[in-house]
């Protein structure tokens, strides 16, 4: 499904919306702007692609949005096997920049996490059923979705450092367990996206890097300090495999499990 709609009144100080639309893509659909002269904002609904601006690449999915300065020269393609759908927002006003900061948006930072109930994604939907609406129901829409926009921003920012504080509540207390990315993001309740994000923020190890390193930090103690056996030291740190818990290990400290022993093995 593929729907445009432009707004011919372009008379508001505050916020004019340009054009808005909505498409379902086929695998691997690509579209380039070249210096789009506004704000343009898209969400995406299901699936998955990537957008490439200021020479970087970004993974974008379900509940998150991607936006575009004016002046910017960007492109997105829908991914091969799960290729997303989207709604986008072209807009600008006296208003805009204001709105665009205080969402958390930037050129350094051009990636939107919606967070549940995922209410700005509703009313971006909102705005694209309008279809060719009054100009005046569309400003009154779109003052609603900025307004979320920046309140999701609000949420997000106080409720990271709790977010952050479950995340590793959950790996910590998991430690016998084989612990993915997902199960921690799932445990919380967001994205695994919106989980890199948070803790990018607070340390420089990716959540899969915290994973992996925690594990194998509990494994050197139990090497050094216990007679436990290898097999019963890797179920211990979530292994049921030797080899790939040995694999692990030496990825970490360059030096593998028994030889590791060897040398710390506390008498």
């Amino acid at each position: 499904m593929y729907k445009q709609f432009s707004n011919n009144s372009l008379s508001n100080n505050d916020f004019n919306v340009v054009q808005y639309g909505y498409r379902d893509c086929e695998p691997g659909f690509n579209v380039y702007h070249r210096r789009c002269q506004n704000y343009l904002f898209h969400y995406v609904y299901s699936g998955k692609g990537t957008y490439n601006v200021n020479g970087k690449e970004y993974k974008v999915k379900k509940n998150q949005g991607f936006l575009s300065l004016p002046g910017q020269e960007m492109w997105y393609t829908a991914d091969k096997d799960e290729p997303f759908s989207y709604a986008w927002v072209e807009f600008y006003g006296n208003l805009a920049f204001d709105t665009v900061k205080r969402a958390g948006l930037s050129n350094k930072n051009p990636i939107f996490y919606d967070t549940d109930p995922f209410e700005c994604g509703k009313l971006l939907m909102d705005i694209v059923n309008l279809a060719n609406a009054s100009p005046f129901r569309l400003t009154g829409s779109f003052w609603l979705f900025a307004n979320a926009l920046v309140k999701n921003a609000s949420v997000s920012s106080d409720s990271h450092e709790e977010l952050f504080r479950n995340a590793l509540s959950y790996i910590h207390s998991n430690i016998s367990k084989y612990t993915t990315v997902e199960d921690v993001a799932r445990s919380i309740g967001i994205t695994r996206g919106y989980l890199t994000k948070i803790f990018s923020t607070y340390i420089d190890l990716s959540p899969k890097q915290y994973i992996l390193r925690y594990h194998m930090n509990e494994a050197k103690s139990l090497l050094s300090g216990t007679d436990m056996s290898m097999s019963e030291v890797a179920q211990a740190v979530g292994y049921d495999d030797g080899v790939v818990f040995s694999k692990a290990f030496i990825r970490i400290y360059n030096i593998s499990p028994t030889e590791y022993r060897k040398i710390h093995k506390r008498t």
